[in-house]
């Protein structure tokens, strides 16, 4: 944490640098406006679509994904065969992906999954003899699941019954992302069953979907390694992933606070001109942001410089707005508002 510390306060620095010389390049500016008129392409022009977002490294939030499929299983994301072993895990963009499994003799599994940004997941499929498909899917929400009101409640009924019956229906709701009829079974399954590694899987997969994370990776720690298809050694690969992506959040919000100084430095440098007041206004704002973001990382809150980092972003989005307003058919013009920050 000082490491990162001690480079956001370099950036810090160059931020007051930035902003300084921003204001400073009203004169030169102006000497050039004087020796060069813009280009304009008249009355009613159209410039054609012009750049509206400005968000620094949009592809940095994609968590990385352990895909693991055991024995005859395969695993299609997004309608694509995938295997992702976690000391080279996948990234996938935050937001919902389609889950396919699949194997000989066996009802195929479909549904869906929804990773979240800086979040690691582990989805493991595997098909078992007496019971068929089933998907462990850690870290990752079950958008087609019904959301839970509470907690789900997986503990034994007075009078269960034996039988693996009950385990095969509960998988079968289970393959639909019925879990809370599922439940029912798990809560219903014999002393005797519920000793049995796949009792402990099908528990995991409803007490995740029912709201319990931390229940069902208890529950998968519970399945004899030997029995486990790999699980006992992707659970503490997981772990491992979500510390350093803890790390790669913080790194990635001091980027693109960096990125947001430049672009903003860039835009009151180069077309402050006849729009002093705009940008004098957005840089007051900007201003107001710096201590917040400095605030948030001295006390390590992730989510507040995310915050801060949306406000900086929308500033900047409404200044380029204000600027384009001034000369809509001045196509130059308008490119360059769209060049600055890259493509």
């Amino acid at each position: 944490m000082a490491d990162s510390s001690h480079r956001w306060l370099l950036a810090l620095g160059g931020a007051a640098l930035l902003l300084s010389a921003s204001l400073g390049g009203l004169v030169l500016l102006r000497q050039r406006q004087a020796q060069a008129s813009p280009v304009r392409s008249g009355p009613g022009a159209d410039c054609g679509p012009q750049r509206s977002e400005f968000h620094p490294l949009p592809g940095a939030e994609s968590p990385p994904v352990i895909l693991w499929a055991a024995g005859a299983a395969r695993l299609f994301i997004d309608e694509q065969a995938a295997f992702s072993p976690p000391e080279s895990p996948r990234r996938f963009a935050p937001g919902e992906h389609s889950v396919r499994i699949e194997a000989p003799g066996e009802e195929t599994l479909r549904t869906r999954v929804r990773v979240g940004p800086f979040t690691p997941a582990l989805l493991h499929a595997q098909v078992d003899p007496e019971i068929g498909l089933s998907l462990v899917r850690l870290g990752a929400g079950c958008p087609p699941c019904e959301p839970p009101s509470t907690p789900v409640d997986l503990s034994p009924v007075p009078s269960p019954s034996a039988g693996i019956a009950l385990l095969k229906e509960a998988a079968g709701h289970l393959r639909h992302d019925r879990w809370l009829q599922a439940a029912d079974g798990i809560r219903r399954a014999a002393t005797a069953d519920r000793a049995r590694p796949i009792f402990f899987r099908l528990a995991s997969i409803t007490a995740g979907a029912g709201g319990q994370p931390e229940l069902a990776r208890a529950l998968l720690e519970q399945i004899p390694a030997a029995k486990s298809n790999d699980l006992a050694s992707l659970l503490p690969a997981l772990d491992a992933l979500s510390a350093s992506e803890a790390r790669r959040r913080q790194e990635v919000a001091l980027g693109r606070w960096n990125k947001l100084t430049e672009w903003f430095a860039a835009l009151g440098a180069r077309f402050q001109g006849g729009a002093s007041p705009a940008v004098a206004a957005a840089t007051r704002r900007f201003a107001q942001l710096s201590p917040a973001f400095e605030s948030a990382v001295r006390e390590g809150a992730p989510d507040r410089q995310g915050e801060v980092i949306r406000a900086g972003e929308e500033a900047l989005t409404a200044l380029v707005k204000e600027l384009r307003a001034l000369r809509p058919e001045d196509c130059q013009f308008q490119a360059a508002l769209s060049a600055v920050g890259g493509p």
